[in-house]
């Protein structure tokens, strides 16, 4: 297995991998890997499209799902529903 070493990352962006490696549960190194990994994808595809791009082609205006949002008023046609009584409390 190849083996890189990356020397003058620079305390900012050490900082940054450092962060996200705790919030995946991953080891630095682990976590470096993984960026390399999505940046080498991300350029192999680089006219891949993200969810919002996705859902804007296929359920946007030009495909004729484009729907009118009616505005909000003072006076709901109905009142809102009450979870007050006592059904609705955990201990019941």
């Amino acid at each position: 297995m190849a083996s890189v070493l990356i020397r003058d990352v620079g305390e900012a962006l050490h900082a940054r991998l450092k962060a996200s490696a705790e919030a995946h549960r991953r080891s630095v190194e682990n976590e470096a890997r993984e960026w390399l990994r999505a940046a080498v994808v991300r350029q192999e595809n680089p006219n891949r499209e993200n969810l919002v791009t996705l859902a804007r082609r296929l359920f946007g205006s030009e495909n004729g799902a484009d729907l009118a949002i009616p505005p909000r008023s003072e006076n709901p046609e109905r009142p809102p529903p009450d979870f007050s009584g006592s059904e609705y409390d955990r201990g019941a």
